[in-house]
């Protein structure tokens, strides 16, 4: 990390580190019918179409950011970084609309 925080190549510039883990985790449901093909190149193969119909997935990160202390010339400074979300999908039915 540079002296902002940021991620950096530059190993000049490097005067902090970034360490831990992050993990995602989770499953979705996908709905596939198959999709007769008319194309006379494809031949045999039938294409699907699909959706998701439901999921959810979990992200938990935990690291650890050290960086010089602005106060303290020489010593360092630990900042723990800790997320953690929920994505949730789910489809929506909707009624089919009336022909007129």
């Amino acid at each position: 990390l540079d002296k902002d925080g940021n991620s950096t190549q530059d190993k000049t510039l490097q005067v902090g580190s970034l360490k831990g883990e992050a993990k995602l985790n989770g499953s979705f449901k996908f709905i596939a019918v198959p999709v007769p093909s008319k194309t006379p190149a494809v031949g045999e193969v039938t294409a699907y179409s699909g959706r998701i119909d439901s999921g959810r997935l979990n992200l938990n990160v935990e690291m650890i950011r050290t960086l010089p202390d602005p106060d303290k010339p020489g010593a360092k400074l630990d900042l723990p970084i800790d997320v953690k979300a929920t994505f949730f999908v789910k489809a929506v039915e909707t009624p089919a609309k009336k022909k007129k």
